[in-house]
């Protein structure tokens, strides 16, 4: 049985104090090191299933719970500048890996999650091994050029102005996992602000404009086909225009947006195209290195902790590109 996860802080070049939370296998003996990433108003005490796929591999899951969301320091929901969110997923995974070097690292992003994951992989690649990319946010639906004007107008006006609110049933078709997001006090419920708003499209856009020249690593790509949040069409975009030689794409009919956390029955299949992907990443990152010190060497007790403060598809379908 796996040991419940470790919960710490680590404090970000702003001086905010972030809620990390850590996962380990029980077989000491570690392959990777694993980064997820959340999405935005919510937190990272929701990846328990997420981490249990990835720790039964052998990985050490680690994450922290976003600046102003769940149990870290600051404004709800709100960000100067996008790249924040990615200094502080790249600072904790340079924690980790001075920690325990020689390690692969994974980075696993859901919704926002997968738009910081991105921007992260195409500016840092060399530090990783390869990516997963649940539901990204990568073409924002109804962002008309008139509806980005008035947003970019009451971002500069008031950028704590709340534009739009997430029908809560569009997250999953799980009834019982949507009562218990309604309930959730960690949950950011106030509804999407105009500065957010804003630096989330130009983040959207960033994506688009360099993915065919900088999205050229591994990763695996998984969208529902009913996702009303993030536009499964960003997605197709994203896949088609990345020139990896080693890239996935799993689409899953009539799927919502949480991807992990849909009816029992149909998400295990999830989890399978996760844990089936690192695993083949790691068996062929292992068998490269023939003269290379052992990746799954180091015995690990985990990180110290300093104590608590967070195209057509079938049913589903698979496009898996290695070209």
């Amino acid at each position: 049985m796996a040991e419940k996860p470790s919960e710490s802080t680590l404090k970000n070049a702003d001086g905010l104090n972030i809620f990390c939370r850590y996962w380990y296998p029980d077989n000491k003996d570690v392959r990777a090191l694993v980064h997820v990433i959340h999405g935005v108003g919510e937190h990272i005490g929701r990846y328990d299933a997420v981490a249990a796929s990835f720790t039964k591999l052998g990985c050490l899951v680690y994450g922290h719970d976003h600046v102003g969301h769940g149990r870290s320091e600051g404004v709800k929901v709100d960000v100067k500048d996008f790249q924040l969110y990615v200094k502080d997923c790249l600072q904790h995974t340079t924690i980790m890996t001075e920690k325990y070097p020689n390690l692969p690292v994974i980075a696993f992003g859901h919704s926002m999650g997968g738009t910081i994951a991105i921007l992260m992989m195409n500016s840092h690649s060399s530090r990783f091994a390869g990516a997963i990319f649940g539901s990204p946010c990568v073409a924002p639906s109804q962002a008309t050029p008139f509806l980005i004007f008035m947003a970019r107008g009451a971002a500069y006006m008031f950028p704590q102005l709340a534009v739009a609110k997430l029908v809560v049933s569009d997250i999953c078709r799980d009834p019982a996992v949507v009562e218990d997001y309604v309930k959730d006090p960690l949950v950011w419920h106030g509804g999407v602000k105009a500065r957010w708003a804003v630096k989330m499209y130009d983040a959207c856009m960033q994506i688009q404009a360099e993915c065919e020249h900088k999205a050229n690593y591994p990763f695996l790509l998984q969208h529902g086909s009913k996702d009303a949040i993030c536009d499964i069409k960003g997605s197709d975009l994203f896949f088609e225009r990345s020139k990896s030689q080693s890239k996935v794409y799993k689409k899953y009919e009539g799927y919502f947006h949480e991807l992990d956390k849909e009816p029992e029955g149909e998400r295990e299949v999830v989890f399978k195209d996760m844990e089936d992907w690192t695993r083949d990443l790691l068996d062929s990152l292992e068998g490269s290195k023939v003269d290379g010190p052992k990746v799954n060497g180091p015995k690990v007790n985990g990180p110290k902790v300093d104590g608590p403060i967070g195209t057509e598809t079938a049913s589903p379908s698979d496009v898996d590109v290695k070209s």
